[in-house]
């Protein structure tokens, strides 16, 4: 784990979650507010998903699949995918995102890509479905209005 922080520089990771993790999330979620579920068993269930994680990670970087940003671009690149979901009704222009941002756009490609593993349009379009799908699934708009 000490290769995840070399020189002791901060650095921010995104990595998938595993289905096992995501289970024991949601059976958290589920059973957060039960006053009959003892702490514990939230304890042991924090426990295990520390377990898992490291677990994961170690997979990761055995693979060379875990790439990390120094945190300030991390930050960044997190600030831009949020700019990019509230912006899913407007086209985007890659050099204009880089100026707003500060940030040259072959950086831009580059840190996104490190950090989810797609490109930018990629991502963009997934965003674009995903909140089509919603918006279908509200039942407030018409295919029409969100085609």
């Amino acid at each position: 784990m000490e290769s995840m922080f070399e020189n002791d520089e901060p650095k921010g990771f995104h990595t998938p979650t595993p289905n096992a993790i995501q289970r024991i999330i949601d059976d958290l979620y589920k059973y957060k507010d039960e006053a009959l579920i003892p702490k514990l068993m939230v304890s042991s269930k924090g426990l295990e998903l520390f377990s898992l994680l490291i677990n994961s990670l170690k997979k990761l970087l055995e693979a060379h699949e875990l790439n990390g940003l120094h945190i300030d671009d991390y930050n960044r690149v997190l600030r831009i995918k949020d700019e990019l979901i509230n912006k899913v009704e407007h086209k985007i222009n890659i050099e204009d995102l880089a100026k707003q941002f500060a940030i040259s756009s072959s950086k831009l490609h580059r840190d996104f890509k490190a950090l989810y593993d797609c490109s930018i349009y990629s991502f963009f379009t997934q965003a674009k479905m995903d909140e089509a799908h919603r918006r279908l699934q509200s039942g407030n708009f018409s295919v029409t209005e969100v085609g």
